[in-house]
């Protein structure tokens, strides 16, 4: 009888270790199974994508790039770039290097990542032509233009009192005929200039009636042509046609809505067909019309977060966020277009990235952000990010060093 009982539990023992392990196969190959599945649809996921430069001149360079986990570069079988101007597999997967074409324009490049498995993933990015950029090298008493890439190009000016020369000139703006306008400052007056430099006409002199000036700060251009000047001094913003005849004008020293106490930045929105200004002293930044009727304005004095000490340049990228040079913070502020705080970047001191006593503010078709570092007589490019990545000029006195930069603009 024991025997019989020993020989029983030794089977349902027998049994029950078959059935386990029946189960742990069946297991196995199901998990398996999934696993085949899920590589079978396993596809890349591009966490984003990247052009150093994103800005080019014609026949330029730059280096795309593309970021990936960890997990999904394992699977890459290749990477696939195309653009008008050919196809191209990256040697190393995941970075190549672009040539533009020798013309101006946008130009979309298309990255494909191929899975083991054959899936494939795609994601675009938009390469621009740079534009040219135009400083306002205030003790150098001179204009200089430089390439989108900090290459010198040319100088005018000098210093004087004469068509041509100027004393300590703050603003620069370019129209749309590739005119440049000079906001010079302590000649309390506005000049205008081919692109190469030729003189074409002088307006205002020093005074508080309509077309005089007290420190014409710096200057803008909306979609007609129009010119904007904002004085420092005299408190006010004024409108000139593009043969420098006075138009209108509004402000007034205060630091009421609508009033000015240093106005030291604007910035033309064509899109909301509105004027931004930088009101120093005030500690804000102040929104009108084109016709000078007040709309809202954002920020008080202060050292934190969305606060200014001293706003200066001011400017908008492609997606509205509103960027503000925040002088004696020595920072970057980023808005959205209602004024709420994203970020900040810069910060005290000579190291690249860090600014000192910032004033001019560009953004490029690409979104690159140029900065003019006036006490470390330099220009300093960032992405939108606050992503330090280029700098050029130096402290000098020859062509292509600077003395104190603050104006800056960029050609069309």
């Amino acid at each position: 009888k024991a025997a019989k009982a020993a020989k029983a539990a030794k089977a349902a023992k027998a049994a029950k270790a078959a059935k386990a392990a029946k189960a742990a196969k069946a297991a196995k190959a199901a998990k398996a199974a999934k696993a085949a599945k899920s590589a079978k649809k396993a596809k890349v996921k591009i966490i984003k994508m990247r052009a150093r430069p994103r800005s080019v001149p014609m026949s330029g360079k730059t280096k795309l790039t593309v970021y990936v986990s960890e997990k999904d570069e394992k699977i890459i079988d290749k990477v696939v770039w195309k653009s008008k101007h050919g196809t191209f597999i990256s040697k190393d997967k995941l970075t190549t290097v672009w040539q533009a074409p020798e013309k101006k324009g946008k130009f979309a490049i298309t990255c494909i990542i191929y899975s083991k498995n054959g899936a494939k993933t795609i994601k675009r990015i938009n390469i621009f032509t740079s534009q040219n950029v135009y400083i306002a090298d205030v003790q150098n008493n001179c204009i200089q233009k430089f390439n989108g890439h900090g290459k010198f190009l040319y100088k005018f000016g000098g210093e004087g009192k004469a068509d041509g020369e100027f004393n300590n000139p703050h603003g620069v703006a370019v129209d749309k005929n590739r005119n440049v306008w000079v906001a010079d400052t302590q000649n309390h007056r506005i000049q205008k200039f081919t692109h190469t430099g030729k003189h074409l006409l002088t307006a205002g002199k020093f005074g508080s009636k309509a077309g005089e000036f007290k420190e014409p700060y710096v200057i803008a251009v909306d979609p007609e042509n129009n010119i904007f000047v904002a004085e420092f001094i005299g408190n006010r913003i004024q409108k000139f046609d593009n043969q420098g005849k006075f138009i209108l004008q509004f402000g007034g020293k205060g630091s009421a809505p609508g009033e000015f106490n240093n106005p030291s930045g604007i910035y033309i929105d064509p899109n909301t067909s509105s004027l931004y200004v930088s009101d120093m002293k005030n500690h804000r930044i102040q929104m009108f019309k084109f016709n000078g009727d007040y709309v809202r304005q954002f920020g008080s004095k202060g050292s934190s977060k969305g606060k200014f000490n001293s706003p200066v340049g001011i400017a908008i990228d492609s997606k509205s966020n509103i960027y503000v040079v925040d002088q004696v913070n020595h920072r970057i502020q980023k808005f959205s277009k209602q004024g709420k705080y994203k970020l900040y970047f810069g910060g005290e001191g000579n190291d690249p990235g860090r600014l000192y006593y910032p004033m001019g503010i560009v953004i490029n078709r690409g979104d690159e952000i140029f900065i003019t570092d006036q006490c470390n007589h330099r220009v300093s490019i960032y992405d939108p990010n606050g992503n330090y990545y280029a700098s050029f000029g130096k402290r000098g006195f020859e062509a292509g060093q600077l003395l104190f930069p603050i104006g800056i603009s960029l050609d069309f």
